[in-house]
């Protein structure tokens, strides 16, 4: 995916419902809030090193919030929906504590890469 594509994807995901402020993102990204505020409005020109951490940082907290259930999570059992619930609040609770985003954005990405490296 090209930068410019990257760029836009960001943008929406910063107009999502439910977000913190954009100094709560800017701060858990570790980045300032006018660099949040220029990626929501799409004015920025590069993918830095910067924008990526926030990029990362916006795409995990989006993937934190609660979604309205879809077709694929109507069907499962109540078991599985509690243990994603589970999940999510164990994310939460994480870095609420202080827990560094990055940190647990490397922990999901080494474990989607270890599950799919088993089928």
């Amino acid at each position: 995916m090209d930068h410019q594509s990257l760029l836009k994807d960001l943008a929406k995901r910063l107009e999502t419902p439910g977000l913190p402020s954009q100094v709560e993102i800017g701060r858990g990204a570790r980045v300032d809030q006018p660099l949040v505020s220029r990626a929501r409005k799409g004015q920025l020109i590069r993918y830095t090193d910067r924008v990526k951490r926030l990029d990362e940082y916006v795409t995990m907290r989006v993937a934190m919030l609660p979604h309205p259930p879809s077709t694929r999570t109507r069907g499962r059992r109540n078991a599985g929906a509690a243990v994603d619930r589970e999940v999510m609040d164990r994310c939460r609770d994480f870095l609420a504590g202080g827990g560094d985003p990055n940190l647990l954005l490397d922990q999901l990405a080494l474990l989607r890469r270890a599950v799919s490296s088993t089928k």
